[in-house]
C-alpha cells in the first residue's frame, strides 16, 4: 500500500493538479488586492422582504385592520413585532391585550393579506 500511495502522490496527484490549473488558469493575488475585492452582497431573506412590504404600507391596508378599541394594535405592528422576534406574551403585556385575541385577529389577517403582501412582494423583487 506504501508503494501506491507513493505513486498516486507522485504521478496522478502531480498531473491531475497540474491539468486542472492549465485549464482553469488560476490567477494569484495578494492579501493587499484581496482586500479590494468586494464581498458578494446577500439576497434578502422572504421575512426581510415581507417586513419591508409591511413597513412601506403604500395602500395603508395594514395600519388600517386594527383590532376593535385598540387602533394602536394593528395587523402593521403586530407582523413588525414578531419579524422582530418577540413573543405573543411580550407583545400582549404591552399592548395589554390577551395573547388569544391578538393570535385570533392576526391569523385571519394573515389570510386576509397573504395574497398582497406576495403580489407586492413580487412586484418588488
Amino acid at each position: 500500500m506504501a508503494w501506491v500511495n507513493v505513486l498516486l502522490e507522485r504521478r496522478f496527484f502531480r498531473d491531475a493538479i497540474s491539468k486542472v490549473i492549465d485549464q482553469q488558469q488560476i490567477k494569484r493575488i495578494t492579501l493587499s488586492e484581496l482586500d479590494n475585492i468586494a464581498s458578494p452582497t446577500e439576497s434578502p431573506t422572504s421575512i426581510d422582504l415581507i417586513k419591508e412590504c409591511i413597513e412601506l404600507d403604500r395602500e395603508n391596508l395594514f395600519r388600517q385592520e386594527c383590532i376593535e378599541q385598540k387602533p394602536d394594535t394593528n395587523f402593521q405592528t403586530l407582523v413588525l413585532q414578531r419579524t422582530d422576534g418577540k413573543s405573543w406574551k411580550e407583545i400582549a403585556a404591552k399592548s395589554e391585550i390577551n395573547v388569544s385575541t391578538l393570535t385570533s385577529f392576526y391569523s385571519p389577517c394573515l389570510a386576509k393579506f397573504a395574497d398582497k403582501l406576495k403580489a407586492y412582494c413580487t412586484e418588488d423583487g
